[in-house]
């Protein structure tokens, strides 16, 4: 800022004023002869329109499942996966479709979608270098061994097989066993992710305590013939399925009773992984096991990671449907496996867990390895005793499981959506001598910003949640800060605010909806007229600009902006942070927006393209200094220069980036190795 131009201060605060103050334009770094592109936008994040498929091929549309949208994965020292930094939320259409947007940095190559819905995928990575729309399949693409090159494998390593199998593990060549495919309903998976959720310790949760049994074997009161049909997995591990027989009235004491099983180890899926899951078995991949006696008990084992790429190892730790045989020390935590009745569907549904139970990587959920059991004829299997899948519950009746839904008991709700994710905020950066330069410090007012955009089960936008901070204050300039959004202000229905002094001052005025008045084509929201009096505390000096200063936490100030319902997607309503911009030191009429974003129609526009401004109305070209510096900066997540440092001195890499047009160093704020410490403000 330049201090000439400005009121004069107290005495007292002369000496660091003019130590700290913005230069004055002649001999401000905005000067300098270094042009960069004036094309550049200087856009740090980008925007993202993301089609996800669920429509399985066999035309079943997971309805109802929700995918949620991560920037970041981890793992723990116990392999477990983490995802981190939630970008979106949805549910998928009655089409089969999920349709969502968001934002996210150009430092970022891709983006996690993540469902434990069964029968889609748990994880697809998703390039998002291209930006714009970008489409994606959460459903198992499944190649017939026919399709492409495969051997016969027919060594079972010990083990007896039903068939031979292919390179991925996938049975072939025994059409007397392998069964047409099945299309599972979504009534029945979505019974299934209601029982058996993802992470959730079966044993802990009090609605499903019941479900685990001490022996989970299918006992037969008549005969019949049994089929086992694969359902989905939830496991980082490529486990191998298979199942052994015996009478019910003469029941072994271990795998090795060689006296008592009749039917010995036989593998059904040596590879129980989804088609871009580390397999290629695809869900409703059907074998017939046979056709049993009366009183024939079938239980069942899995091998933890057996597949090896070539046959099942044998042998590797394993766990049965009877808990006596499994391993652990423990009684309660030797069940491995859990066989539910439902009977609307007539089937049986299996699930495992696959690791050792007192390890620390096992979550407890046995949901690892989905299956289900049936048999001709249905009455057969002696079901009376077993329990029975739970079906979901949906309190608030929107359609959407309360497992699911991020607001269970709120009709008008259903997901979250957040910009930058749900804990951090992003930063807005001004320069507030516009159209004159000053030091480009990027910290006259510095706004941080969270928002959560609210969808229905329908995806539509119910309401926006954003919190703001006046993280920095590097002037003395008292300005405002707005956003308009690219829609009409009767689209909004209220904008409430929870901190009184947000929108104190006379600078502008409400309308009856909570927006601005006098703006008719785009609706305007103004955060604050005052960014003094949303700081604490603030002396009129500068406010967290100046390392050797007192370092003060700003205040989170909370708005809801309300939308008529059921009219806007995320992607109709536009990418954050919308169209923010700062009005200077109580003049409503002086804006300062983000390079090429359009002024208000409150905006004094005669002022555009005087003193160090080239902005061009006509070529949609809008606040750029007179070497094409920005006046405005939005990064996600950004430490802002100290007072009186250039970006480009505090961020060496801000200028090669700026030049290559966003090419090179998409990083350039976030790698400690592109910036002078000494330039950059930590709190």
């Amino acid at each position: 800022m330049n201090i000439y131009l400005k009121k004069a201060w107290a005495a007292a605060i002369l000496p660091a004023l003019m130590l700290y103050s913005c230069t004055p334009e002649s001999t401000g770094p905005g000067n300098t002869s270094e042009n960069l592109p004036a094309d550049f936008k200087y856009n740090t994040t980008r925007n993202i329109a993301l089609n996800l498929n669920a429509k399985t091929t066999l035309g079943v549309k997971m309805q109802g499942a929700k995918i949620s949208i991560f920037s970041s994965k981890s793992t723990d020292a116990n392999g477990v996966v983490h995802y981190g930094g939630q970008l979106a939320a949805g549910a998928v259409d009655a089409d089969g479709i999920l349709n969502t947007a968001f934002q996210a940095a150009t430092s970022v190559d891709s983006v996690y979608a993540v469902t434990y819905y069964p029968g889609l995928l748990n994880e697809v990575k998703i390039s998002i270098k291209a930006g714009g729309e970008i489409s994606a399949n959460m459903v198992p693409v499944y190649v017939p061994s026919s399709g492409r090159v495969s051997s016969d494998i027919c060594d079972g390593n010990g083990y007896e097989r039903l068939t031979c199998w292919d390179n991925d593990g996938v049975p072939k060549n025994n059409p007397a066993v392998i069964q047409p495919m099945q299309s599972i309903s979504n009534t029945m998976l979505s019974n299934i992710y209601y029982t058996l959720p993802e992470g959730k310790r079966i044993g802990a949760d009090p609605d499903r305590s019941d479900l685990i049994v001490e022996n989970a074997d299918i006992l037969l009161r008549d005969r019949a013939t049994v089929y086992i049909t694969w359902v989905s997995e939830a496991a980082g591990n490529r486990n191998a399925l298979g199942f052994f027989t015996y009478n019910r009235n003469n029941v072994p004491t271990g795998p090795n009773d060689a006296a008592r099983i009749i039917t010995k180890r036989t593998i059904i899926f040596p590879n129980t992984s989804l088609p871009g899951s580390g397999g290629n078995l695809p869900s409703g991949f059907r074998m017939k096991l046979g056709v049993f006696d009366a009183n024939t008990g079938i239980g069942f084992f899995c091998v933890n990671n057996g597949w090896n790429g070539n046959t099942v190892n044998n042998p590797n730790e394993t766990f049965y449907s009877r808990s006596s045989w499994n391993p652990e020390s423990t009684a309660e935590l030797r069940n491995h496996m859990v066989l539910l009745n439902d009977p609307e569907s007539q089937k049986y549904i299996i699930g495992f867990e696959d690791l050792n139970r007192e390890t620390g990587g096992c979550d407890h959920d046995f949901n690892d390895v989905l299956f289900y059991a049936d048999a001709d004829p249905y009455t057969a299997i002696d079901g009376n005793d077993l329990p029975e899948v739970i079906v979901p519950k949906d309190t608030d009746g929107d359609g959407v499981n309360d497992d699911q839904d991020d607001y269970p008991t709120d009709h008008d709700r259903a997901f979250n959506n957040y910009t930058p994710n749900a804990t951090d905020f992003a930063s807005l950066c001004y320069e507030d001598l516009w159209p004159s330069t000053g030091d480009f410090d990027m910290n006259d007012l510095v706004v941080g910003y969270n928002y959560n955009v609210v969808t229905n089960a329908a995806n539509k936008v119910v309401e926006m949640k954003a919190k703001f901070k006046t993280r920095a204050i590097g002037a003395s300039y008292n300005n405002g800060f707005g956003l308009q959004f690219d829609l009409a202000p009767d689209k909004i229905t209220s904008v409430t605010d929870s901190t009184p002094a947000m929108r104190a001052g006379t600078e502008t005025t409400a309308a009856a909806n909570g927006t601005e008045a006098g703006v008719t084509d785009k609706a305007t929201v103004i955060v604050f007229n005052q960014a003094a009096k949303t700081a604490a505390p603030y002396s009129g000096s500068f406010y967290n600009t100046v390392q050797s200063a007192t370092h003060y936490t700003s205040p989170v100030l909370k708005m809801n902006v309300n939308f008529v319902r059921n009219t806007y997607t995320i992607a109709q309503l536009g990418a954050a942070p919308y169209n923010p911009f700062i009005f200077i030191h109580h003049i409503r009429a002086n804006e300062v927006h983000l390079a090429d974003q359009r002024p208000t129609m409150l905006a004094n526009l005669a002022k555009l393209g005087t003193g160090s401004d080239k902005s061009v109305p006509a070529s949609n070209v809008f606040y750029r200094a007179s070497n094409n510096m920005p006046f405005a900066l939005h990064i996600l997540n950004f430490d802002y220069p100290v007072e009186k440092a250039d970006i480009r001195s505090a961020y060496n890499k801000f200028t090669p980036w700026a030049q290559s047009h966003g090419t090179t160093y998409a990083d350039w704020y976030s790698n400690p190795a592109y910036r002078d410490a000494s330039k950059v403000y930590v709190p």
